[in-house]
C-alpha cells in the first residue's frame, strides 16, 4: 500500500514542478503566427512552441475597429526579430501569460499607441500600462479617437455570451487600487457598474448603488441617466 502511496505523491509532485517551471520562466525564439493583436506563437531554439497571450493588456477583438491595425502593429513589431517573454502564469485556456520584448516592453507600447487597452480587471495595478493608456486618452491615438475609447474587447466579448459576466473577470473591491485623500480631493470618483460596464457619476442615483468599484480613471460607456464621466 505504502508504494502505492509513494508512486502517487511522486506524480504529483512531477506535475507540480512541471507547472512551477512553466511559470516564472523566461522563453526565447522567434515568432511563427500572430492570432491578432495580444495573442502570438512562439518557437524556442528546441523547436518547442509556445501560445503567448500578452499579458495586462486586451487588444479589440476581430470585427472591433481597430483589430486589425492592432495585429498588424504586433506583426510588424516582432516580424523576423528574436524575441524574449517574460512569463508569469497560464490561463484557462493553457497559454503563456507573459510581457513580450523586442528591446521595448511591447505590451506597454501597443497600450501607448492606442491599440490595445490597460486590462484592469486582471491587472489593476499595473502602473506602466495604467500611465500608458493615460497618455493614449490624452492624445486620442488609436482607439482613443472613437467616442470614450469606443466599446472594451472584455464588453464585446460578454455580449457575445448573452451578456454573462464571466466570473474569472469581476474584480474584487480589494483589487481596486485605493485613492489617497489628496487625490479625492482633486478627482472626482466614479461608480462603475461590472455588468454593463457603464460609467455613474455622484448625482446618479446607481453611484454606489449597483454591484460595483470605485476609481478616478474610468473606462467605459457613460450611463445615459446621468452623464457618467462627461457630465462631472
Amino acid at each position: 500500500m505504502n508504494r502505492y502511496i509513494m508512486r502517487a505523491w511522486a506524480v504529483v509532485a512531477a506535475c507540480l514542478f512541471f507547472s512551477f517551471n512553466l511559470m516564472g520562466k523566461e522563453i526565447s525564439g522567434n515568432v511563427v503566427s500572430v492570432a491578432d493583436g495580444d495573442t502570438l506563437t512562439v518557437r524556442d531554439e528546441n523547436n518547442v512552441s509556445y501560445k503567448i497571450r500578452l499579458a495586462g493588456i486586451d487588444a479589440p477583438e476581430k470585427g472591433q475597429p481597430f483589430a486589425n491595425v492592432s495585429k498588424d502593429r504586433l506583426t510588424a513589431l516582432v516580424k523576423n526579430r528574436p524575441i524574449v517573454v517574460k512569463t508569469d502564469s497560464t490561463d484557462r485556456y493553457g497559454r503563456q501569460l507573459g510581457r513580450v520584448f523586442v528591446l521595448v516592453d511591447i505590451n506597454e507600447l501597443l497600450v501607448h499607441e492606442g491599440l490595445a487597452y490597460h486590462y484592469v480587471y486582471y491587472y489593476p495595478n499595473d502602473a506602466g500600462s495604467r500611465a500608458e493608456e493615460a497618455f493614449a486618452r490624452k492624445y486620442k491615438s488609436g482607439v482613443w479617437s472613437l467616442p470614450n475609447g469606443g466599446v472594451r474587447p472584455w464588453d464585446f466579448r460578454r455580449s457575445r455570451k448573452s451578456g454573462k459576466l464571466p466570473e474569472a473577470v469581476e474584480p474584487k473591491a480589494a483589487d481596486v487600487p485605493e485613492t489617497d485623500n489628496a487625490d479625492q480631493s482633486a478627482k472626482p470618483l466614479y461608480w462603475v457598474t461590472i455588468s454593463s460596464g457603464k460609467v455613474h457619476n455622484s448625482n446618479c442615483k446607481n453611484f454606489k448603488n449597483t454591484r460595483g468599484y470605485l476609481t478616478d480613471n474610468p473606462s467605459g460607456p457613460d450611463c445615459k441617466i446621468c452623464g457618467g464621466a462627461s457630465k462631472q
